[in-house]
């Protein structure tokens, strides 16, 4: 019974660890991943807005 108990909570810290290295991994991943993307659709947008508000973008 007491070793049983210790191999469940054993299991269950580790299911936290890798819980938790999904939670902080997950959304570094999405980042690179995204990160290329969104410097492209800066570079594709950027021009858009300051030929439509060329007042507002600094020259």
């Amino acid at each position: 019974m007491a070793g049983n108990y210790g191999r469940v909570h054993k299991g269950a810290v580790w299911q936290t660890a890798l819980v938790r290295m999904l939670l902080i991994g997950m959304p570094l991943a999405v980042v690179l991943i995204l990160l290329p993307k969104i410097t492209l659709i800066m570079y594709l947008v950027l021009p858009i807005i300051s030929f439509f508000a060329p007042d507002r973008a600094p020259r």
